[in-house]
């Protein structure tokens, strides 16, 4: 009996050393979670200042707007009384011209053409100045951020682009008729700001890509910002994708590429990778981008994870729309202040 009540004792010692151990834990991982906490709200206070400041810019350009617009129509008011004044004055030279004797023929004559410059001069002027304060009252602050999405066959572009439209209207892929066009083009409205997707016709890895062909089908100074879709997990970057991320670099510019860059993965699943294979994954490509950048730029690029699938008429992770609110916001502030 007695060496009964020994093991319970023993056994009570190790489970009140074992909820130490756990209190420990437990208070180390609250800890944790309120520096997690703490930096998340650093983040949004900075995010809210630089939302502040770019609110501000913009309130500081419509006042210039605003007073550029009304010097303008004050100078064009002047020079339409101007105009009309000349005309009138132009009007009554002409009648006392013509009661002048026959003998000043060649020189009325002379002094009719000047005069008729002088009015063609001034017409230009205020035709110019027409044009211009026509320019001022349609200038409107940017409204909608085009996003060119890039990447290799199979990774997953159209899917992408039909889950950040939140389209469930057909299937999980279109069949478009890339033989003769490269590109499609879709508009769309998300928290408020207006988006066009630019969905690309991907790479192959063993087959010819006509980059010439490509490009004639791509304004580049119509192009914002760019999407880089990746099939998870991809921890072998191939010649190919090189060759392909170093034209797009070639064509765009090193500081218009690298700095409204951000790098989707897709087809992810939490429950199939860790966070160290991911991180991984954000080293090799933010590296890689370094590199090809030549030390011209520091690039940062933004790295998110998300799974597109979709069934049964219906996106099956609804829960990664969020990670898209996030990648949209963070594109119209790289846009806005870069």
């Amino acid at each position: 009996m007695s060496r009964s009540i020994e093991s319970i004792s023993e056994e009570i010692e190790r489970i009140k050393i074992q909820l130490k151990e756990l209190n420990l834990t437990i208070n180390k991982k609250e800890d944790d979670l309120k520096n997690i906490i703490n930096e998340k709200d650093e983040i949004i206070t900075k995010m809210k200042n630089k939302i502040l400041e770019q609110e501000n810019i913009i309130k500081e350009n419509k006042n210039e707007i605003s007073n550029l617009n009304q010097k303008i129509e004050k100078i064009y008011n002047n020079t339409t009384n101007e105009l009309k004044s000349k005309e009138e004055s132009i009007i009554k030279i002409e009648k006392n011209l013509s009661s002048l004797d026959k003998e000043k023929g060649e020189e009325i004559k002379k002094l009719k053409n000047n005069i008729k410059v002088q009015r063609s001069d001034m017409l230009n002027r205020l035709i110019s100045i027409t044009n211009k304060f026509s320019e001022l009252n349609i200038i409107k602050l940017k409204k909608t951020y085009n996003i060119i999405v890039f990447g290799e066959c199979g990774a997953g572009k159209t899917q992408f682009c039909k889950f950040v439209r939140r389209d469930r209207t057909n299937s999980n892929y279109d069949n478009y008729n890339y033989t003769r066009e490269f590109i499609k083009k879709t508009s769309f409205t998300r928290l408020g700001i207006n988006y066009e997707l630019i969905d690309t016709m991907g790479f192959t890895d063993d087959g010819h890509f006509d980059y010439d062909y490509f490009f004639n089908f791509i304004n580049i100074k119509y192009v914002d910002y760019f999407i880089l879709i990746i099939r998870f997990p991809c921890y072998r970057i191939t010649m190919k994708f090189r060759e392909f991320i170093e034209n797009l670099i070639k064509k765009f510019t090193p500081e218009k590429f690298l700095t409204h860059l951000c790098i989707v993965f897709t087809n992810y699943y939490p429950e199939d990778s860790e966070e160290k294979d991911n991180e991984i994954l954000i080293k090799n490509f933010t590296k890689l981008l370094n590199d090809m950048g030549k030390d011209k730029i520091n690039c940062h690029p933004k790295f998110y994870f998300v799974n597109t699938a979709f069934k049964n008429n219906n996106f099956v992770f609804e829960n990664y729309q969020d990670t898209i609110d996030i990648m949209l916001k963070e594109i119209k502030l790289a846009c806005d202040f870069y």
